[in-house]
């Protein structure tokens, strides 16, 4: 554990953390040493620790087909109010940093998890980040549930089992969704 200081690459500022949704002194997993610098002034983490949560977590996923496990694993350990940011390259430096995950792949994948997306941060020229967060509704005190079940492939079967069955049609023919169920 080390605090973090300082900005990285002149892309980071005194109050970058708290555009990240931190706070001085927050527990956060940065995993990449050129990364730490975005969270100056929190307390940086450079592997999970055994048994804690931490408020946040900021990565680079390096290839599409591991990001479905990084995010399972990254959400395993956020507190339930954190934010996971998942940085990612700009679609002109795709190629020349040598990475093949998009925004609409984060999107794919956390959707069907109980994360969604609300904010977007340029961290360089090349790339920016999405952070992630548990949806409101599963929070505890916000009327969720006391655990949430993080299996994507769990969330999936449900999403698309669910959804069409709640589909019927109305007097004019159109389909809509049967608030009823």
């Amino acid at each position: 554990m080390m605090p973090a200081t300082g900005m990285a690459g002149g892309w980071g500022a005194p109050d970058f953390l708290r555009k990240l949704g931190g706070e001085a002194g927050d527990l956060v997993l940065v995993p990449e040493a050129d990364l730490r610098g975005f969270a100056a002034g929190a307390t940086i983490l450079e592997r999970p620790r055994k048994g804690g949560k931490v408020r946040g977590v900021l990565f680079r996923p390096r290839r599409r087909a591991t990001l479905p496990g990084d995010l399972r694993r990254f959400r395993a350990l956020i507190e339930e109010d954190g934010f996971l940011w998942v940085v990612i390259p700009k679609k002109t430096a795709m190629k020349p940093l040598g990475r093949d995950v998009t925004f609409q792949d984060v999107l794919d994948i956390a959707l069907r998890t109980d994360l969604v997306d609300n904010k977007t941060l340029t961290f360089s020229e090349t790339e920016y980040g999405v952070r992630l967060v548990v949806r409101k509704h599963l929070r505890r005190g916000a009327g969720g549930p006391a655990t949430v079940d993080v299996s994507m492939e769990v969330s999936s079967i449900i999403l698309n089992q669910r959804i069409p069955a709640m589909r019927s049609q109305n007097t004019f023919g159109a389909s809509t969704a049967d608030v009823s169920e």
